[in-house]
């Protein structure tokens, strides 16, 4: 991606320790549509499926469950019956993995909840991206060990880039992932993806054949061809934000449907009514539960640098409204030998009580402000405009810096005028059109 030709760099950076002279309030996220995305083979697209929760499991994993694997017999006698998170990998297929950085799918969802659920208006809000490049955003602005805190699930580079569109006078932001040709994938990797496999159904509880629940030891993962996604709305201060939020598993009887819709609060966009007796106020987003694994701690040390890696996972629970993160601990063959799961409400208390990092204990009010500062800086700092304007959105060297793309050689080249679709900027000009 170019860096001197057809731009310009009129823009104040900001510093990745700035912080606003005041507390940042955060609101309780609210989910407020979902969707499934199946990942189409030999293709750059992706099928989207609205309102659909096909491709959400349900998690179900007792704890004794770690030692019932009788598929899994080795050489050790202590290992027989353990759960090998590597099995399958050499069968594993990267080709219809989905490019998770597309805004697709939640431009879908937004634009189908503004026809069919808003009276044909626009959702009002300010800034538009994933949780994933939320994260990577708010943690550039934390120091831990004199280090800026990285997130396990982004790319672990000292320069984090992405893409911002201007339009309808909101702000759109997609991650840019620098790909490697290589398309192997990590045995860290694959043992996730394998432990989430294991510890979810396809279908409820009640609802599938005992058979069924002991064969997923067996099933080679397809979480990156398959995925599901919550949609949610928060507030930042004054400000409004759409995020959207891949999720694996939920734990309960079942998912509340979103569909059963026949009203909405026009004028602060709040709450979906159902029906007489039932408001929806998000009530999924408390029973999503976030699965991870991480390396047994043997020594002081690997607990210093897991809670670093838990208060990631706190930040992002926190964030999109989930109330649990479930962690497989797995040692250096990656069998699995352990489960713990932690509320995220817990969290805060645990670290700073029990912790050893010193600085996290400060973290979780300076990641707020940060939160605060950002989108206040791209306020304050972008013009409004109701067609397209391009930046490139850049951390490095300590600072964000907001760099506009002008050359539209290098807009087609880079993909800028592909962050919005021609369905979602083709529906909001209808929009304009109807109110002229």
């Amino acid at each position: 991606m170019s860096s001197t030709s057809g731009i310009n760099k009129n823009y104040k950076p900001l510093f990745n320790k700035g912080r606003t002279d005041y507390n940042s309030s955060v609101s309780k996220p609210r989910e407020f549509s979902i969707f499934s995305t199946n990942g189409i083979k030999d293709t750059n697209s992706d099928e989207i499926l609205l309102d659909d929760d096909c491709n959400l499991n349900y998690y179900h994993f007792p704890e004794d469950y770690i030692l019932m694997n009788s598929n899994y017999n080795y050489s050790n006698s202590n290992d027989s019956g353990v759960i090998d998170l590597l099995k399958g990998i050499k069968k594993y297929d990267h080709a219809m993995a989905i490019d998770t950085t597309k805004l697709d799918g939640l431009l879908k969802s937004v634009m189908n909840y503004e026809q069919n659920k808003f009276d044909n208006k626009k959702l009002p809000f300010e800034m538009l991206l994933s949780d994933d490049s939320l994260l990577s955003i708010i943690t550039s602005g934390l120091v831990i060990d004199n280090q800026i805190l990285n997130t396990d699930d982004v790319i672990n580079k000292p320069t984090r880039i992405f893409q911002l569109v201007t339009y309808d006078n909101q702000i759109f932001i997609k991650n840019v992932i620098i790909k490697n040709n290589d398309n192997s994938i990590t045995n860290e990797e694959y043992s996730k993806l394998k432990f989430q496999t294991c510890s979810s159904l396809s279908k409820n509880l009640a609802q599938i054949e005992p058979v069924k629940i002991e064969k997923r030891f067996l099933k080679i993962p397809n979480n990156k061809n398959k995925k599901f996604t919550s949609v949610i709305k928060q507030a930042i201060n004054k400000h409004k934000v759409v995020l959207s939020s891949d999720t694996v598993s939920i734990r309960g009887v079942n998912i509340i449907d979103l569909n059963r819709n026949d009203d909405v609060d026009q004028e602060d966009f709040q709450d979906v009514i159902l029906d007489d007796s039932f408001v929806y106020n998000g009530e999924n987003l408390s029973r999503y539960v976030n699965v991870d694994t991480y390396k047994v701690i043997n020594n002081p040390n690997e607990a210093y640098q897991f809670e670093k890696f838990l208060y990631c996972k706190w930040l992002r629970a926190f964030l999109t409204g989930k109330e649990y993160t479930i962690i497989g601990f797995t040692d250096d063959t990656f069998k699995l030998r352990g489960i713990e799961e932690f509320k995220t409400s817990d969290i805060p208390s645990f670290l700073q009580k029990d912790g050893k990092n010193k600085d996290i204990k400060f973290a979780f009010k300076d990641a707020l402000n940060f939160y605060g500062k950002f989108v206040e800086w791209l306020e304050e700092t972008l013009e409004p405009s109701e067609s397209e304007r391009f930046y490139q959105l850049k951390f490095e060297n300590n600072h964000w810096h907001l760099i506009e793309v002008l050359d539209q050689a290098i807009i087609q080249r880079d993909g800028f005028d592909t962050v919005l679709s021609p369905e979602f900027k083709a529906w909001r000009e209808s929009l304009k059109q109807k109110q002229l």
